[in-house]
C-alpha cells in the first residue's frame, strides 16, 4: 500500500478529541479482469471542502486538499510516470507539495526513483525526503531501507 507519513492521533483533527469517520459508499462494476482505481482521502476538519482529484495515469492521481497537493503513484508492478513536476519509477510512492514550498517525498516499498524540486531521489524500501528552503533531509522508515538525494 502507499501512504503519506502517518501523523497518528492529533486532537486538532478530531472534534472534541474523538476519533470518528463518515464514509460515502461507492461500488465499481467492471468486467472480469478489468482494473479500477479507488482513492480515499480524509477531510481533516468538519466543513473542509472535498478533495479535488485529477487522474494522471492508470496508476497515478493528484489530490488537492486545504493541507497540500499530493501526487500519488501506486501499482502492483514497477512503472514509470512523468508529470511536469514529478518523475517517478517504482511501485508505491507519493509527493506532497505544501503551500509554504516544502516538498515531502515518500516511497513505501521496493525500489523508488523520483525527480522533483530539482532533486533526484533514489532508494529502496520505505523512506521519506523533505525538501525545504533548498535543503534536503531524509530518513528511512523500515529496516533495510536506503535513500540517496542528489
Amino acid at each position: 500500500t502507499c501512504a503519506l507519513p502517518i501523523s497518528g492521533f492529533d486532537p486538532k483533527y478530531h472534534p472534541d478529541g474523538k476519533l470518528g469517520e463518515t464514509q460515502l459508499l461507492l461500488r465499481v462494476r467492471q468486467p472480469p479482469g478489468a482494473g479500477y482505481l479507488v482513492v480515499l482521502y480524509p477531510r481533516l476538519k468538519a466543513g473542509d471542502p472535498e478533495a479535488a482529484f485529477v487522474r494522471l495515469a492508470d496508476n497515478a492521481v493528484q489530490v488537492t486538499t486545504p493541507v497540500a497537493r499530493d501526487v500519488v503513484f501506486l501499482d502492483s508492478v514497477p512503472f514509470t510516470c512523468r508529470t511536469p513536476e514529478v518523475s517517478f519509477t517504482g511501485r508505491a510512492g507519493a509527493v506532497r507539495f505544501h503551500p509554504d514550498g516544502r516538498t515531502v517525498i515518500v516511497n513505501s516499498e521496493g525500489p523508488g526513483e523520483f525527480a522533483v524540486a530539482g532533486r533526484s531521489v533514489v532508494g529502496t524500501g520505505a523512506f521519506e525526503v523533505v525538501i525545504e528552503g533548498g535543503k534536503a533531509t531524509s530518513r528511512t522508515l523500515t529496516d533495510g531501507a536506503a535513500v540517496e538525494v542528489r
